[in-house]
């Protein structure tokens, strides 16, 4: 694993404000090495679960980061369900992305409930990231667009489990400030790390008897609670369609040109 992926990780394991119990899918991103050889600053960009089970303490911890904007990528059903009471009204950023396997409605379910398999499973986290990634270039531009504001970081995205939807969102802002595509895929999977709890599962159950799907074996809760790099890089070819590069993707459809996306980096990455 590349070394900036070590030092976050380490900074998760240790860092007092970081270890919150209520999100054990919350991280720094602080410490990933860029192509250039620059580093992501540390307590600028963070990524999270959902605040459903923030308790006193964590909601502490987290406004003591000072986080100015909270771009939550949950649909709106999710935000009435568990709102972001921990933070200031005018930090809310919601860009709704209501194509994840915990919405309701979503094709993805179908798709397990007719072959609640291991190949049903994999199947239905595919067509849901094949829906992100068809999805997200709008909410991604809005996010930019927001951050390249004034006084709009440090910054916190996150969904319900913190994995999926942001995973894609932050992999699509990791590549715009030129960090090492290694370790874009390497804090991606951290989150299967942290998902596999018993309060995840108990989460997923619920799901399953909604579906009609009766003691799922372990395997194929794992699988959905869980990430794979397959998953992600089908969002990213979705993402792109017919343009060529993430270069021209940046330029030509987010509005990410030199200028701006220097800009972005100027905001987030250590002077070299």
């Amino acid at each position: 694993m590349a070394n900036g992926m070590i030092q976050n990780s380490d900074l998760f394991e240790t860092g007092s404000m970081l270890n919150l119990q209520g999100t054990p899918n919350f991280r720094d991103l602080g410490g990933l090495s860029t192509n250039d050889g620059r580093r992501v600053r540390p307590r600028l960009l963070f990524r999270s679960e959902g605040p459903a089970h923030l308790n006193a303490s964590d909601a502490a911890a987290l406004r003591a980061l000072q986080i100015r904007t909270v771009c939550d990528l949950r649909s709106e059903g999710e935000r009435q369900a568990h709102p972001n009471h921990w933070c200031d009204e005018d930090a809310l950023f919601n860009l709704s992305i209501d194509i994840d396997v915990r919405v309701s409605g979503n094709q993805a379910w179908e798709l397990l409930r007719d072959d609640p398999t291991m190949a049903g499973a994999r199947a239905a986290m595919m067509s849901s990231y094949r829906a992100m990634g068809q999805a997200i270039e709008i909410p991604f531009r809005r996010l930019v667009d927001h951050l390249l504001g004034a006084h709009r970081v440090p910054v916190l995205i996150h969904c319900t489990g913190g994995k999926d939807r942001t995973g894609v969102m932050m992999a699509l802002l990791l590549h715009a400030l030129g960090v090492a595509e290694e370790e874009i895929e390497a804090d991606y999977l951290l989150s299967s790390r942290y998902t596999g709890g018993p309060r995840f599962a108990d989460g997923l159950r619920r799901t399953f008897e909604q579906l009609g799907i009766a003691d799922p074996s372990p395997e194929l809760a794992a699988l959905v609670l869980g990430v794979e790099a397959s998953y992600l890089r089908t969002a990213m070819q979705e993402i792109l369609g017919s343009t060529t590069t993430l270069e021209r993707f940046f330029d030509e459809r987010i509005g990410l040109d030199r200028s701006r996306r220097t800009a972005l980096q100027e905001i987030f990455l250590e002077v070299p």
